[in-house]
C-alpha cells in the first residue's frame, strides 16, 4: 500500500512561503491572498512578519510563522503550524535557503501519521 499525502481541509489552495516577510516571498504573499488562497509565511524575524501581516489588514488567510529556513527543525516547525493552522498545504514556495541537503524533509499529514 502507497501512502499518499493527506489533502488540505476544503476551501482554497494552501501555500507555504518560506522568506515570506519581504522581497519576492512577500510580494507573491500578497497576490495570493488577494485571489483567495490561504497562505503561511516564514521568515527570521517575526517583527517583520508581524509587520506585512498588519500591512496586509491582519487576514485570517494568513499565518506567520517565524523560522530560518536552513534550519531543518524550523522547516518542520513551519510545516506542522501550516497543518495544524490551514489543514496542511497544497503547495511550498520556497523563496530563500533549504533544509540542510543531508536532512530527509518529514511531512507531517493532517489527523496524523507522516508522509517524505
Amino acid at each position: 500500500m502507497t501512502d499518499t499525502p493527506a489533502s488540505p481541509a476544503p476551501g482554497p489552495p494552501v501555500t507555504l512561503i518560506t522568506g515570506g516577510g519581504t522581497g519576492i516571498g512577500a510580494a507573491i504573499a500578497r497576490q495570493l491572498l488577494e485571489r483567495g488562497h490561504r497562505v503561511t509565511i516564514t521568515g527570521r524575524r517575526d517583527e517583520r512578519l508581524r509587520e506585512l501581516a498588519g500591512e496586509l489588514g491582519n487576514p485570517a488567510s494568513l499565518l506567520t510563522v517565524s523560522g530560518d529556513a536552513a534550519d531543518y527543525g524550523d522547516v518542520t516547525a513551519a510545516l506542522q503550524a501550516s497543518v495544524t493552522g490551514s489543514g496542511g498545504w497544497t503547495r511550498w514556495w520556497p523563496t530563500p535557503g533549504a533544509a540542510p541537503p543531508t536532512a530527509s524533509l518529514t511531512v507531517i499529514r493532517p489527523g496524523g501519521g507522516t508522509w517524505c
